[in-house]
């Protein structure tokens, strides 16, 4: 979690990346877990778009900071691509967040963010940024 931290800026409750589970020089995976007793957002359905939403910048937040290995710079989400979300039926215990670059030019970034639940993707979309 400190780790975590360490790139981002928001913190609990609106820090959504419990672990990071792998990193590399172009990719990034992440785990979020999702429990009854969360009441971070009571009355709204735990999977909603917005949530969604919010794992994918953030995960693609930390994959820039990584590459570009600056940590004080504001990084902005500049636009949303292709977004897709199939809400599982059932409850979920736990998310797993992928990020790939896409591409990189100066200061703007494009990143390929999915969210999985049991290797089955349930949300997925082009998101771009910019780092000011």
């Amino acid at each position: 979690m400190k780790k975590i931290e360490y790139y981002l800026k928001q913190r609990f409750p609106f820090l959504m990346i419990d672990r990071i589970a792998m990193i590399s020089s172009d990719k990034i995976e992440g785990i979020k877990n999702i429990s009854l007793s969360d009441n971070n957002f009571s009355g709204q359905y735990p999977l909603s778009i917005f949530w969604i939403l919010e794992l994918m910048g953030q995960m693609s937040e930390i994959l820039i900071r990584e590459i570009k290995k600056e940590y004080c710079a504001k990084i902005v989400l500049s636009k949303i691509n292709n977004f897709i979300f199939e809400p599982p039926l059932d409850y979920v215990a736990s998310l797993k967040i992928k990020c790939k670059l896409d591409f990189s030019f100066n200061n703007h970034f494009q990143t390929e963010a999915g969210v999985y639940l049991n290797e089955q993707k349930i949300s997925g979309c082009i998101l771009q940024h910019t780092m000011i």
